[in-house]
């Protein structure tokens, strides 16, 4: 009795035990089950700021730099300067001997005033006149030379007459001499009457030659003759009063054209040499072109000029970098974009600037293909640092776009509906409905919606899995 209770007892042991492992692994499947169930991904439209930029490398360089030096090697007679310092445009940086340069320049001074005293100038107001005179007369006589200029009506009434009675005489003595012809050669009556004839005849011919010039014109020979009297006079008087505008500086624009004169030349020769020798002189100093900050210096009192570099001279006024970017970078790049630069030794300082120059060519970079920029910092800027050196290493990010107060969502809560159309699914009443939406800026984390959704909207950006 006891051994069949016990039998009894163990049998429903057992089903008990197999009905709660049973239970057991059907607890333990759908717990797994339900883990690798996706969870859904959220996030909420919010209100904030995005910028799509670029991001280089940069160094601090002079906005201008000029290597200035001695034309000649000389002695230094005086250096001026120290690196650092700052010097104002015009400013003597150092100097050459110029004892030399000053006695060449004190007797080209002499040479230009000797050509250019009273007397010098009574000499040519002289010449000017005698020039002057020279044109009227061949001007005057190309003038009667010309048809119808060459004698009045009075004139042409007496030549006339004068060639009358020249003519009547002419033909009195032929009838003489015709008369005598019948007397020998030598006879006294034929003699005289020869005489007579010939008288008669050459004041006839010369009474006829003066009233053929009077009503006559001049051959083509004797007008070229006339014209290149009167054109080299004017020639002479052109080159006078140049001469004479020239010792008394009142220069016109018609002299430059008119034929120099030998004195002219030599006027000219000596003002050249003393400009040149002013040039001399001036090249014994080196004086800056521009403000700017003394770089580098090698020059010493006593010592020998050379004709290379002696002084560096950096214009630091106005703060700028060479900045080189990536090339796949370069559509993000235009003179005119912001940027914002952190230098390595001011690395809580961000400072502002702008592109003001992109290179036309890649260059390479620590061995890759860069787009070069040229930025200018905010000189203006408070935040500035007093010290600046140049080759100071800088971050810099080249704004391409920013957009403030917009729309954000994450980039994955976005759907590419088509090339540049986009979707969001939006969480509404529990349920997702998918939304087309207009994207402006978008970065790598975030995208700017324009139009589509409200702030504090719940939008889907996936599902996770979770494993076991």
């Amino acid at each position: 009795m006891l051994r069949k209770r016990w039998r009894t007892v163990t049998i429903a042991m057992v089903v008990i035990v197999l009905v709660g492992g049973g239970y057991a692994y059907y607890a333990r499947t759908r717990q797994a089950q339900a883990a690798v169930e996706p969870q859904l991904q959220t996030a909420t439209v919010r209100t904030g700021s995005i910028v799509v930029s670029a991001t280089g490398s940069g160094t601090l360089i002079a906005a201008r730099t000029i290597d200035l030096g001695f034309r000649t090697s000389e002695q230094v007679s005086e250096v001026l300067v120290e690196v650092g310092d700052h010097v104002e445009e015009g400013e003597v940086l150092a100097k050459v001997d110029d004892t030399s340069a000053r006695i060449d320049l004190v007797q080209a001074e002499l040479n230009l005033q000797s050509l250019t005293g009273a007397q010098a100038i009574a000499d040519a107001q002289a010449a000017l006149a005698d020039a002057q005179a020279e044109l009227k007369d061949a001007t005057y006589k190309w003038q009667v030379n010309q048809p119808g200029h060459r004698a009045t009506s009075e004139t042409l009434d007496y030549a006339q007459a004068q060639l009358d009675i020249a003519q009547s005489q002419f033909e009195s003595a032929q009838e003489n001499y015709d008369g005598q012809a019948w007397r020998s050669s030598d006879d006294p009556s034929r003699v005289a009457a020869a005489s007579q004839l010939g008288t008669a005849r050459t004041a006839y011919y010369t009474a006829l030659g003066n009233l053929n010039w009077y009503t006559g014109k001049p051959t083509e020979i004797e007008e070229a003759q006339l014209e290149a009297a009167v054109a080299q006079a004017e020639a002479t008087v052109a080159s006078a009063q140049a001469y004479l505008h020239e010792l008394t500086g009142n220069s016109t624009a018609e002299d430059a054209d008119a034929s120099p004169s030998q004195a002219l030349l030599q006027l000219r020769q000596a003002k050249l040499s003393v400009e040149s020798a002013e040039t001399e002189l001036e090249a014994t100093q080196i004086v800056a072109p521009i403000p700017g900050t003394v770089t580098s210096l090698d020059l010493i009192v006593g010592g020998e000029s050379g004709e290379g570099s002696a002084i560096s001279l950096a214009d630091l006024s106005q703060p700028t970098l060479n900045v080189y970017l990536d090339e796949s970078d370069l559509t993000m790049v235009a003179v005119g974009n912001e940027a914002d630069v952190v230098f390595d030794a001011y690395p809580d300082l961000t400072l502002t600037g702008q592109v003001t120059e992109v290179y036309p060519e890649l260059v390479t970079f620590e061995g890759v293909s860069a787009v070069q920029i040229i930025i200018e910092l905010d000189a203006n800027d408070p935040a500035l640092p007093a010290q600046l050196p140049v080759g100071l290493s800088a971050t810099v990010d080249v704004i391409s776009a920013r957009a403030t107060n917009a729309l954000l969502v994450s980039v994955d809560a976005l759907r590419e509906l088509s090339a540049g159309q986009y979707g969001v699914f939006v969480l509404e009443d529990g349920q997702l409905k998918l939304r087309t939406v207009e994207v402006g800026l978008m970065d790598l984390t975030s995208a700017e919606i324009v139009s589509g959704l409200e702030e504090g909207e719940i939008v889907s950006t996936g599902v996770v899995e979770t494993g076991q």
